[in-house]
C-alpha cells in the first residue's frame, strides 16, 4: 500500500519536472504493485474475517462486512484498469490512477480513528461511507468545474453511492446470498 501512495505522489512531480521517460518507468511498477495492493487487501480481509469467526460473532454480520469489504478490491480493480486503458490520455489517466487512493482515503483515517480517538467499530464504518462519498463529491464537483464536463472522479463517487446502499442493504437475503458466495473465497 506504501508503495502504491508513494508511487502515486511521485508521479505528478515527474510529469511536472518533464521526466517523462522515468515517468514511465516507475509506471511500469504499477503493473507490478497493482497486483500486489489486490493481494494485500484480499490478505487483511480474509484475516479479519478469520478473526470474527473465531470470536463467535453472528455469521449473518461477518457475511455483511465481507462482502462490503470485498467491493474494494472490485473498486480499485476497476479503477486501475480504467486507468490503464486510458494510459494514451493524460488527463484521464491521471483521474483514474488518484482515484485509486481516494478509495484507500478514508479505511485508512478510520483506523486511525479507531485507535486514538476510541470510536467504536459502528461509528467508524458510519464515518468511512459519509467520508469517502464526501471526499469524492467534493473532488468530482471542482473537477467538473474545472473541466467543463463529466469527470472520470464520478466513476468514484457512484462507487461510493454504491456501497452506502449496499451497507444499508447488508443484511436482506440478497446481498446475504451474495456475501455467502464471496465467503467460500476465503
Amino acid at each position: 500500500m506504501m508503495g502504491w501512495l508513494v508511487m502515486l505522489l511521485v508521479q505528478p512531480i515527474l510529469i511536472l519536472k518533464g521526466k517523462t521517460k522515468l515517468h514511465r518507468r516507475i509506471g511500469a511498477l504499477s503493473y507490478v504493485l497493482a497486483p500486489l495492493v489486490l493481494l494485500s487487501i484480499y490478505l487483511v480481509i480474509q484475516s479479519r474475517y478469520d478473526v470474527y469467526l473465531e470470536r463467535g460473532r453472528e455469521t449473518k454480520a461477518v457475511i455483511a462486512w465481507l462482502s462490503l469489504n470485498f467491493r474494494l478490491m472490485v473498486f480499485f480493480a476497476v479503477l486501475y484498469f480504467l486507468a490503464i486503458y486510458y494510459r494514451h490520455r493524460p488527463a484521464v489517466h491521471m483521474r483514474y490512477m488518484c482515484s485509486t487512493a481516494i478509495l484507500l482515503i478514508a479505511p485508512a483515517l478510520v483506523r486511525v480513528l479507531i485507535s486514538y480517538q476510541e470510536l467504536s467499530h459502528a461509528d467508524s464504518h458510519s464515518f468511512d461511507r459519509n467520508a469517502n462519498i464526501l471526499i469524492a463529491g467534493v473532488i468530482t464537483l471542482v473537477d467538473s468545474w474545472r473541466t467543463k464536463r463529466l469527470s472520470p472522479f464520478t466513476l468514484v463517487l457512484g462507487f461510493m453511492v454504491l456501497q452506502k446502499i449496499l451497507w444499508d442493504m447488508r443484511e436482506t437475503p440478497l446481498l446475504q446470498a451474495v456475501g455467502n458466495v464471496i465467503a467460500k473465497m476465503f
